[in-house]
């Protein structure tokens, strides 16, 4: 199915994979030229868009809402900071699903465990 000219478009970054899982920062927002290919499909099972099909660095592909592209996409390296009083402990994570800025997300510890962490609003 292909996108209507007067849509706006995203442009990839980098190349994706078919079933790769796309985060905002892959994509710059720009114009269709014509009739731009439709490559992301939100996929329920992750509650995030994926890849149908290939996508080249550079290529204009048909947008999609902007609510279905998360921040952080599995496999992702996050720093899990816990605050005590004037104590501060970090600690390197997996992230194990995609994640949005102000939600919560499970991660994976060094040790194997999966705990739940709030990915925050001004972590970039």
């Amino acid at each position: 199915m292909l996108a209507p000219a007067l849509h706006l478009c995203l442009q990839a970054i980098a190349a994706l994979g078919a079933g790769a899982v796309p985060v905002r920062a892959d994509f710059v927002n720009a114009p269709c030229a014509g009739e731009a290919a439709r490559a992301l499909r939100y996929d329920p099972r992750i509650g995030a868009a994926r890849a149908i099909r290939d996508v080249a660095a550079g290529e204009t592909i048909a947008a999609i809402p902007a609510s279905m592209l998360p921040d952080v996409r599995p496999g992702d390296t996050l720093y899990l900071v816990a605050r005590v009083g004037t104590a501060t402990v970090e600690r390197a994570v997996t992230a194990v699903q995609p994640g949005r800025h102000g939600q919560a997300l499970f991660v994976r510890t060094s040790d194997g465990r999966t705990v739940r962490a709030h990915l925050p609003e001004d972590a970039r």
